[in-house]
């Protein structure tokens, strides 16, 4: 029963992430969920109109399908959903101790026999032991388990043990139903993220190290047995290729190719050197990291571990030693795709912690099960009373140490309790980025502190201008959210004069006719509509609303807001007939596109109301404005 130590470990370190609320995009997730009228829809969501595709580089239905079915049960409550991946933590670490006992439940082929005294204990009790309890209290496991969107590598991880685990069973008992359950677990891994397609390698590397040194390779087995997982791969590729815009998953909007092979190397071993840093040694905390770490000290450890971990692959193959090779192949395979990011730097956060999740699952089996035999050998030399005092200093630093980790972990799982403690602590530790800093100034925003937004925007334009340059679409995006903030509290000059210096730059980076340059101009004719300038607001909005028309789907948010700000200046000039035909457009894309309570649907019904009144239709104004309220009042069941 000594499973359920690291269990509960799991379970007492990480329970305050049920108190945490929406985190970093958790809010944009949960507040557009819509259950699908068919759950086939989820796997190919454009199932009945094969003509388009979806614009993104992320295929995750299963992980989708878990926010649906929290969603039905706890509505938009937090708690529902933080439930759901707190206790798929716990799952994992109980799994994860029965994977290494059951790698461990033999002596490895490399042992010499005799087996020191206490060494078979040593691998089938105290290495599961302790390497469960490490990963149940790892402190870079908080991204994963205390954020409600980190959930994507603890679903994966959890379905990937229970296929691995499967498939031990599968080969000691040659039971074709554990195999048909290791197989069904391994295609919802990838379903649930897709880190787990290196994981097809584990296959033909067990088989290979499974077998005795004085016996040869079945490899005829060994291709049989690959087979099956590696058509689940091209058949998950295949779902990939029919559904999403970009199955490689570098999305051409957010991704920049390094072109230099010297940035490309620093960056790989850079990437690779700080994962394996952050698993050996969680400190310091980083919630935000926007830049790829390229400092000598991290490419050169990278670079050696390289070598040092090809070193004991190839000797755990020579050796047939299980655990180790099967544990290094792990962490190396599924670690690799993170390091997509030493090639392209995708989005605002190319490194992330949570993406050690998985990894470190191969890389504490390895680390923990050759330090532990290796410690036990030596002291198993020693006289009764000396090994008994090295086992209890042993004893005393293992549990200094989880304490220290399980304290961290759970000051970390506070870190995600509510968007302006995230962006807080994320601003407090990217000293190089300014992208923590607006996003904390957007939340004091929507805070209504307006002096703390302005304080924290100033600071993202200084960091972006001094690292960057003063021309960098960084710059922009935080001048834009300033030029927002200055128009929302009557600052008008300041607003136009920041908002026309980002649309400068928004125009030298990507030309007169991008998306940005159309928000830029809408955000200028909202400003002079707000001054009551209106030929300017028209001609700025109406420059916006061509280039939305152009780069923008019909039934996108952005076009319906433009398109209302247009009518509402049509208004307000008295030219009405023009302002109904669009504001009866900007309604109809609001009803395709509802959000919670359906708000946006009825600010647009009341300026329709509005305008309506101003015509001197006033029965149509009245019944207008009886369903904006009806829509403001409509109880929302889910949120009860």
């Amino acid at each position: 029963m000594i499973w359920v130590i690291p269990v509960l470990l799991a379970l007492l370190v990480n329970q305050n992430v049920l108190q945490n609320g929406l985190g970093w995009d958790d809010d944009i997730i949960i507040k557009s969920l819509r259950p699908p009228e068919k759950l086939l829809s989820l796997v190919v969501p454009q199932l009945g109109d094969h003509s388009t595709k979806v614009e993104s580089s992320y295929y995750r239905p299963l992980v989708f399908l878990s926010y649906y079915l929290d969603y039905f049960i706890w509505g938009r409550r937090p708690f529902g959903f933080h439930l759901s991946v707190w206790a798929a933590h716990i799952l994992n670490t109980a799994l994860f101790f029965f994977i290494v006992r059951a790698l461990f439940k033999e002596p490895s082929p490399s042992d010499d026999p005799p087996f020191p005294s206490g060494y078979f204990s040593a691998r089938y009790h105290i290495v599961p032991l302790i390497s469960a309890s490490l990963f149940a209290v790892h402190p870079a496991h908080a991204e994963a388990v205390a954020w409600i969107a980190g959930r994507n590598d603890v679903f994966c991880a959890t379905f990937a043990l229970l296929s691995f685990l499967a498939y031990l069973f599968y080969h000691r008992r040659h039971n074709p139903i554990l195999f048909a359950l290791s197989m069904g677990f391994f295609l919802f891994a990838l379903l649930a993220k897709e880190v787990a397609v290196g994981l097809v390698a584990l296959v033909p590397a067990y088989e290979i190290l499974a077998t005795p040194q004085n016996r040869p390779v079945a490899w005829k087995r060994v291709g049989l047995r690959s087979f099956a997982p590696t058509l689940l791969v091209l058949i998950y590729f295949g779902l990939r290729f029919v559904t999403i815009e970009h199955p490689f998953g570098a999305n051409s909007s957010d991704a920049q190719p390094v072109h230099h092979a010297a940035s490309w190397i620093r960056s790989l071993f850079g990437t690779f050197g700080y994962y394996l840093k952050i698993m050996i040694d969680p400190y310091p905390h980083h919630p935000f990291i926007g830049t790829v770490p390229t400092s000598g000290p991290v490419v050169i450890f990278g670079l050696l571990a390289s070598i040092l971990l090809a070193v004991a692959i190839l000797h755990a193959f020579i050796r047939r030693d299980v655990a180790i090779g099967v544990g290094l192949i792990w962490g190396v395979v599924t670690l690799a795709p993170a390091l997509e990011a030493a090639i392209f730097n995708i989005g605002t956060a190319p490194l992330a912690e949570r993406y050690v999740y998985l990894p470190s699952v191969g890389f504490l089996i390895a680390a923990v099960g050759w330090v532990v035999p290796w410690v036990n050998r030596r002291i198993s030399a020693f006289d009764p009373r000396r090994r008994r005092v090295w086992a209890q200093i042993g004893m005393a630093a293992l549990i200094v140490g989880l304490s220290a980790w399980s304290m961290e972990s759970w000051h970390r799982n506070r870190v995600w309790r509510d968007p302006v403690t995230f962006w807080t602590a994320a601003a407090e530790s990217s000293l190089d980025s300014g992208y923590p800093h607006r996003a904390l100034g957007v939340e004091f925003a929507m805070l209504g502190k307006a002096p703390e937004a302005e304080a924290s925007y100033r600071r993202a334009i200084a960091i972006d201008e001094r690292v960057l340059g003063p021309d960098h679409t960084e710059v922009a995006s935080s001048l834009t959210v300033l030029g927002v903030l200055y128009g929302s509290v009557g600052r008008y000059s300041d607003a136009e004069a920041t908002t026309l210096r980002s649309l400068s730059i928004w125009e030298k980076a990507f030309g007169p006719d991008h998306p940005n340059v159309g928000t830029e101009l809408n955000n200028l004719g909202v400003l002079y509509r707000k001054e009551k300038r209106y030929p300017e607001a028209e001609q700025f909005l109406t420059r916006s609303l061509s280039i939305e028309e152009k780069t923008l789907s019909p039934d996108e948010v952005p076009l319906a807001a433009t398109i209302e700000n247009l009518a509402m200046v049509y208004a307000a000039m008295g030219r009405y007939d023009q302002a109904e035909p669009l504001i009866k457009r900007a309604v109809s894309i609001w009803k395709r596109n509802p959000g919670p309570g359906d708000y946006d649907l009825a600010g647009s019904l009341q300026n329709y109301a509005s305008l309506l009144q101003k015509m001197n239709r006033r029965s149509e104004a009245v019944a207008m404005l009886e369903k904006a309220e009806a829509l403001r009042g409509k109880p929302d069941l889910k949120t009860r």
